[in-house]
């Protein structure tokens, strides 16, 4: 049966072949990092889970992670309140609702963990905008050189939801 659960130590091999697979599709909404090792990645999940922080990942019945949403807490008091979030589904299982799914879950633990308000930075042109606004998120600012790709500037959007 696939799952929606929280990652553990011992995902790490399988959550850096997700994470390659879609780094290897040089999409131009994907930062591109080298892929870690298992090792790095390993350091990765106990980073975010030490830091008040989740990692929600999509599970198939054999195992195989096809999708990831990591959470991270803003770690001042002050700013504690609020989260962003990153995620990635393999190109073979997207518009099959599972970064919907992982949203929605996305939600639930900051409600459950008291985070108030939950967002994203996303370049402008990703096609995913659509799916965070059917969920309720708004853009609250754009960054004209949010990132740059081949020595142009793109613009990056700042999308939030509130969580009640």
């Amino acid at each position: 049966m696939e799952r929606i659960r929280k990652i553990k130590t011992g995902d790490a091999e399988e959550l850096r072949r997700l994470y390659g697979s879609v780094v290897n599709e040089e999409l131009p909404y994907i930062l591109r990092n080298s892929v870690p090792s298992v090792e790095e990645e390993t350091r990765f999940i106990q980073s975010v889970l030490d830091n008040d922080g989740t990692i929600l990942v999509y599970e198939r019945e054999n195992g195989s992670l096809i999708g990831m949403l990591t959470i991270n807490r803003m770690p001042h008091p002050q700013l504690s309140h609020r989260a962003s979030f990153g995620i990635s589904v393999s190109k073979s299982h997207r518009s099959q609702g599972i970064g919907e799914s992982l949203i929605q879950h996305a939600k639930v633990w900051c409600k459950d963990n008291g985070i108030s308000q939950l967002s994203l930075e996303v370049l402008a042109s990703n096609p995913a905008i659509s799916l965070y606004e059917r969920l309720g998120f708004v853009v609250i600012g754009e960054n004209s050189m949010g990132i740059k790709l081949e020595k142009e500037y793109h613009p990056v959007l700042t999308m939030a939801v509130p969580i009640s």
